[in-house]
């Protein structure tokens, strides 16, 4: 369930980051998150 509940968060990041037309930081906070979930997700996006 903790997985399951990763990959709806980085799907979520993915579709903010492809809004903004930027793939290749999409890629890179997905990394990002999967290695360190607690992570400020907001400082990467900005």
């Amino acid at each position: 369930m903790l997985i399951q509940k990763k990959q709806k968060t980085i799907q979520l990041m993915k579709v903010i980051i492809y809004s903004r037309k930027n793939e290749i930081i999409d890629f890179f906070i997905s990394d990002a998150f999967i290695n360190n979930p607690s992570i400020d997700l907001r400082r990467l996006v900005r």
